[in-house]
């Protein structure tokens, strides 16, 4: 009822007994060595990924002490601060008076401003050695509002 094979297959079946088996293992080698290279990959990344967990862990338990430490400060910063701890400890340990009028100075108390420097005229050839910008001696300089 059937006709005669199709040329294709009565051309395939002798390749395969002649040593066409050879695709077929270079193939499965193929597979194989990926398999094993992708099951590599898979087992580093898996370590990988749980030391990073672990450290992701750490970093959480120090965040939370370091979040419990700055609500315990904080908690001090308030108690120390009240401002009526604050008025007894200065007054026990302060000689802080209400200023009185007489402490109150005047304008004529203040200290003059200093004459500007006069002005010279154009160096001449022996100022030009001299050098112009040297520092001022400490023993020139007074505080303001002070004598020698």
């Amino acid at each position: 009822p059937f006709g005669p094979p199709a040329r294709g297959r009565q051309d395939r079946g002798p390749a395969l007994a002649q040593g066409g088996g050879r695709m077929r293992g270079r193939s499965t080698f193929l597979w194989l060595t990926l398999a094993a290279i992708v099951g590599f990959g898979l087992f580093h990344v898996k370590y990988k990924v749980q030391a990073l967990e672990e450290e992701l862990s750490h970093v959480t338990a120090a965040t939370l002490k370091e979040q419990q430490q700055i609500h315990v400060l904080e908690a001090e910063w308030s108690y120390l601060n009240q401002p009526s701890r604050l008025e007894e400890l200065a007054g026990r340990h302060l000689d802080l008076a209400p200023v009185r009028t007489p402490q109150i100075g005047t304008i004529a108390d203040l200290p003059l401003r200093a004459a500007p420097p006069a002005k010279l005229g154009p160096p001449t050839k022996a100022m030009s050695a001299v050098p112009t910008s040297r520092p001022p001696r400490a023993s020139n300089l007074t505080p303001v509002g002070m004598t020698r």
